[in-house]
């Protein structure tokens, strides 16, 4: 019934039933449905449908207009599309700009990218930096930064990375969840 009602009200314009109607065909799997709704949104200067547009295009790889609509909404201040250049970027190995898409969204509180951003300190060995970041995600709740802070503090105060811990499937598995951009669309419905 409420989709019925957010349909009625995105024919005539409204922005919130339009943004609704996209998140709605996406969880019910349709697609280009959901893609006609968040470009319509989109359009108006909705930021989140912004974000979600470039997840399903980065999904159907259209990865050029993806970042396009990514950067847009950076742009304007969304965290998670500020993660997902972050994360397309480092697919790409450009770790210089990522670096600076994960830092902005990190100082901003996004969690995805705190971790993120702590990875990448940690993958340089700076890990006072990497326990810094991780530190703050893991006082937020986030588990994966739990463990990568026990991993670091570990690795720091001995210098060595104990032989008991299973270092590299263990942090394989953990990145493996936060480089996942579909993770950070923001695909609940809004009233």
């Amino acid at each position: 019934e409420a989709e019925t009602w957010f349909h009625k009200a995105a024919i005539h314009g409204h922005v919130n039933a339009m943004y609704n109607m996209g998140a709605l065909s996406r969880q019910q799997n349709k697609l280009k449905e959901a893609e006609t709704w968040y470009r319509k949104t989109s359009g108006l200067g909705y930021v989140s449908a912004m974000t979600n547009l470039g997840v399903l295009l980065k999904e159907q790889n259209k990865l050029e207009e993806a970042e396009a609509w990514f950067r847009k909404a950076a742009n304007l201040g969304n965290m998670e599309a500020m993660y997902n250049i972050g994360v397309s970027l480092q697919g790409q190995n450009n770790l210089k700009e990522a670096k600076t898409w994960f830092r902005k969204a990190a100082l901003r509180g996004f969690i995805p990218s705190m971790v993120q951003f702590g990875k990448q300190y940690l993958d340089r060995g700076a890990s006072a930096d990497a326990i810094f970041w991780f530190e703050k995600a893991a006082a937020l709740g986030n588990q994966d930064a739990q463990k990568l802070l026990e991993i670091s503090q570990k690795s720091l105060e001995t210098m060595i990375i104990p032989e008991d811990l299973e270092v590299d499937s263990e942090l394989d598995e953990i990145f493996e969840k936060i480089e996942n951009p579909e993770l950070q669309t923001t695909s609940n419905v809004q009233m």
